[in-house]
Formats: structure tokens, sequence, C-alpha cells
């Protein structure tokens, strides 16, 4: 659980994922801590999602959003956080990492109480309003605030120092983001995309195995909503259900090329398409087809909306001559069946070894004159 802003992060360790559980540690761990918050962002995972939470949610006034599938830098956030306790847990000694859980507080703590990147504040100064005692204070020592004048002039000052950290954290994120946009702009080389335009959609769809498989699933899909001010989020749905729309990336998404590009269904008004029918029924169109000597004439060939189109082509003449004619031969009807008498059977089912004569079948042919097989060939010396 991490504040946006303040970048204070809280990390409990549980026996399991379920929603009750999430709830529960939500509750008790953010919620009775340090108040309800305004909105909550999750992964689509089945914990973040389930019918408790969205009750929890609307209990306490909480709008809850959540990533698009597939796309783990929605929530980039707790994403980078998961990796620098990664990093953090994995400094311990290797007879306390068994038990890494003892020391998460710790780890949390040492993590809350260090001067953050992005805002040059640490977290624990952004959430609470001042810095922690920390174990090194009491050994070096620390230096007394004034603790002259009124309670009431204490604590304007005290708002004052708060109102520059928060502003200086505030400039200090923007300038962070937008180096982060301009280092993601560099590499992105895809164009925004139209409603009703063609894509491919990525596949997650496999599993096991699979570094040689296609990348974008063989169903076309139309974007059914583009983000107006250019948002990378969009709606699709395949062609043959339009009624299954999916929100995603636009890193999901592949435009399908021009030549590949079905038709888009045109909808008609019923006396519209009646009319085109009907000159479907009377339009007609000629197919030429060569003939036995090469000369090519040209034959009508009505065709009918919905009937396929037949070519019947004549059959070539053989040229009358002094040649005597050439048998006819028949093709049997049906699919070929072989007719060896060993059909299906393995000549060496368990690789044995052979010699050369029995690996030709038996019948090895001689290469030496008054030879019978080439292994009565051999040049023997002490013959």
């Amino acid at each position: 659980m991490t504040d946006v802003f303040s970048k204070f992060t809280q990390a409990v360790a549980t026996r399991d994922q379920r929603a009750s559980t999430v709830a529960r540690i939500l509750v008790q761990e953010w919620f009775y801590k340090f108040g309800v918050p305004t909105r909550l962002h999750s992964d689509q995972g089945r914990n973040f999602e389930s019918a408790l939470i969205r009750q929890l949610c609307d209990i306490y006034g909480t709008q809850k959003t959540r990533t698009t599938p597939y796309h783990p830098e929605g929530n980039g956030q707790c994403e980078r956080f998961n990796r620098t306790l990664h990093d953090l847990l994995r400094t311990l000694p290797l007879e306390k990492k068994q038990n890494w859980s003892k020391y998460l507080p710790q780890v949390i703590f040492a993590y809350n109480t260090t001067i953050h990147q992005s805002t040059g504040e640490s977290p624990h100064l952004l959430m609470f309003g001042q810095e922690p005692y920390l174990p090194i204070d009491f050994l070096l020592g620390r230096v007394p605030e004034a603790s002259e004048g009124r309670v009431e002039d204490w604590i304007q000052e005290h708002r004052k120092r708060l109102q520059v950290a928060f502003d200086g954290a505030q400039q200090r994120l923007k300038v962070a983001a937008a180096r982060r946009k301009e280092r993601h702009d560099a590499g992105v080389k895809s164009t925004d995309l139209q409603e009703q335009q063609f894509v491919y959609l990525q596949d997650h769809s496999r599993r096991g195995r699979s570094k040689i498989q296609d990348v974008w699933g063989p169903e076309i899909h139309v974007v059914v909503q583009a983000p107006s001010s250019g948002g990378p989020v969009y709606s699709v749905a395949p062609m043959r259900d339009p009624q299954r729309v999916r929100t995603v990336h636009r890193c999901m998404l592949k435009p399908v090329p021009d030549h590949l590009c079905p038709q888009s269904p045109n909808i008609q008004s019923p006396e519209v398409q009646r009319e085109t029918e009907e000159d479907e029924e009377e339009s007609s169109f000629y197919v030429v087809t060569r003939q036995a000597l090469g000369e090519a004439t040209a034959s009508t060939v009505p065709s009918q909306a919905g009937t396929p189109l037949q070519l019947n082509n004549p059959p070539v003449s053989e040229p009358s001559g002094g040649s005597s004619s050439q048998p006819t031969h028949q093709l049997p009807e049906g699919p070929r069946r072989t007719t060896r008498a060993t059909a299906g059977q393995h000549p060496n089912r368990h690789h044995l070894p052979t010699t050369a004569s029995h690996r030709s079948g038996g019948a090895a042919t001689s290469r030496v004159s008054g030879a019978s097989s080439m292994v009565s060939a051999y040049f023997r010396p002490w013959d």
C-alpha cells in the first residue's frame, strides 16, 4: 500500500491473498491509521476486483480504479516499490532470509525514513509533517528545537514549513514526471488509432512455452472508442462479437494493413437494400475461356447473387493421325491403398545393429564382377 504523493508505504505479510484478507488489511492497516483514501488504484487481480472490495469502497465513499490488462506500467509506483523491497530483502544474511517476514517492519521503516529521489523529502516527513527520531540520533545527538513562545506561534511556523515542503515536493514530482514522459516518448513509434479502425490484439491466452508463438492474435478487432485527449486507453471489440468490448492499452494493439482490412459493414435501409439485391440479380458478366486450338471465345454466363461461378473448360481433343492410340488409364475411385505386405510394420523397431546386406533387404547389389554381394567383395589379404 503506497501513497501517491508522499510515497509513504506499508507492507504486511499475509498467509493468503483472498478478498477477505485484503479487505481486513486495508481497513486495519491503512483506513484506521491514516484515514480513508479518496481513490484506490490496483491491478485486475481477483482479490482486488471482487464484490467485497467493491462494497468496501462504496461504504467509505472511495473511488475504485484499475489498470488495463497485461500492463503493469499503469500502477508503476507500486511495481517499482516491489522491486525495491525485493532488493532490500536480498541484503539479509542467508540464515535470516528464511524468516524474512520478521524483518519486514525494519525494512519498511528504513524505506520511509530515506529521502526519496522524486520528492526530495522522506515519505515520513511528507506524511506526518516531521522527521522521526532514528536510532542514530540517540547515539550522535540531535539539535534541540526552540521551545520558547506560544503554542499557536509554533503551529503557524510548523504549517509554513510543511507547506514549503509540500510545494517543493510537488514541483519536483512534476519535473520527474516530465522527464519520465520524455524518455518514454522517445521510444514510442506507434500512432493514434481512430474509431472503427481494424486492429490486431496481442495474444496472451497461450500458456507454457510460447517463445516462438505469434505475438498477435489472428482475430480482427474494431476500435469502438478512442480517447478524446490522445490517451493510451482504447475500447475494442471482435468483428464477430461486437458486444464483447474490452478496454486495453495502446501497446496491445496493432493496426491491420490496408490490403488485409476487410470491408466495413454497410448497414443500409430496407428500401436501398432491396434495390441493391434486384440490381445484382439482373447483372451479368463475361468470362473468357481458352479452347483446344488456342482460340479465345467469349461466352455469356449469367450469375445470380449468392450463386458460385462455375467454369467449364471443353475437353482438349487429341489430333487424329497415323499414330496408334494409347490405352486410357482409368484412375481408381477413392483413396489409393498400398499393396505392400509389410505395410505399417517397422523393419527395425528397436534399432538393433544390422549388417549391410540386411539394411538393403537382403538383396545387395554387387559392384564387383563375380561377386554375389558387397559383403563377399571385401578385400581379404589372408586369402
